[in-house]
């Protein structure tokens, strides 16, 4: 898992946790670096931030956020940005008491 931050609309690397298992059980491990942080040049794509706690939850478990932001990369330079609204979708009443 990594942390980033976003500085000047310029995307960083700033900690990574490593996962590791042993005998009997799974683990994190933090990977500090200590003041070091690396420009993402190595990434392009699409970044979505939510911005509100989620609203409702797919049934596949993934949340769905009513606001987020979306942050177009290339190179590690985020160079486009817009904020999307979602609709929580409607759900079937089908008179079950749960």
């Amino acid at each position: 898992m990594g942390t980033w931050e976003i500085v000047n609309n310029v995307l960083y690397l700033t900690g990574i946790k490593l996962r590791y298992r042993s005998e009997d059980e799974e683990k994190f491990l933090p990977l500090k670096l200590e003041g070091v942080i690396y420009q993402a040049t190595w990434y392009s794509g699409e970044l979505i931030i939510p911005l509100v706690k989620p609203t409702w939850y797919h049934p596949s478990y993934q949340p769905i956020y009513t606001k987020e932001m979306h942050m177009f990369v290339e190179n590690g330079l985020i160079v486009n940005h817009k904020i999307v609204e979602n609709k929580v979708p409607e759900v079937e009443d089908n008179g079950l008491p749960f």
